[in-house]
């Protein structure tokens, strides 16, 4: 289940794989300097760091030392990934603003996704920007299941009646219903 149109979800897959890429060509450029007998374990690194690549390299940081630098074409994939994840952002901050009317214009916009990019984590990154927008304004509004499109309804519903279901995504918790005439 996700909570993302089909051509959004299409974007953020691609970017999540990139980034799992880029994160293993890290830790084996880090190992390679620092402990080259853990290079084997890259694979083990990525499925415990899964969903935390950034704690674990200032974890290793803390007992190693310093992430080496990035080779130029690393670099130029990091800045590439960045530039398509801000993207993927900025279209959907576009959505979510146009479904609650909220009054942000475009320059707004850029400093929301800005001020929680990649370059701030002392912010908490995208995820609580989407924390922070689904808390003050409500989830995202519409919920596609197997590329079904289904109302999402507000948490403050009573979940489970009726024989609807509760999906758990992004820790937003939403009831799902099936509406085949959107």
């Amino acid at each position: 289940t996700n909570f993302l149109p089909p051509d959004l979800l299409a974007q953020k897959q691609s970017i999540d794989r990139d980034k799992k890429q880029q994160i293993a060509k890290r830790l084996e450029a880090f190992f390679q300097v620092h402990s080259p007998e853990s290079n084997e374990n890259i694979d083990a690194f990525m499925e415990l760091s899964d969903g935390r690549e950034n704690e674990t390299i200032l974890l290793l940081e803390e007992k190693y030392g310093k992430e080496p630098a990035f080779s130029p074409a690393l670099l130029r994939e990091v800045k590439e990934l960045e530039k398509h994840e801000k993207q993927f952002h900025r279209e959907r901050l576009r959505r979510f603003v146009a479904h609650y009317e909220l009054p942000m214009d475009d320059d707004q916009i850029e400093q929301q996704i800005h001020r929680y990019g990649r370059r701030f984590p002392e912010n908490g990154g995208y995820a609580n920007m989407w924390r922070w927008m689904s808390e003050n304004y409500g989830p995202e509004s519409v919920v596609y299941l197997n590329g079904r499109r289904d109302l999402a309804v507000t948490s403050n519903e009573v979940p489970g009646q009726n024989g609807k279901s509760i999906l758990h995504e992004n820790e937003l918790i939403v009831k799902i219903e099936y509406n085949p005439m959107a």
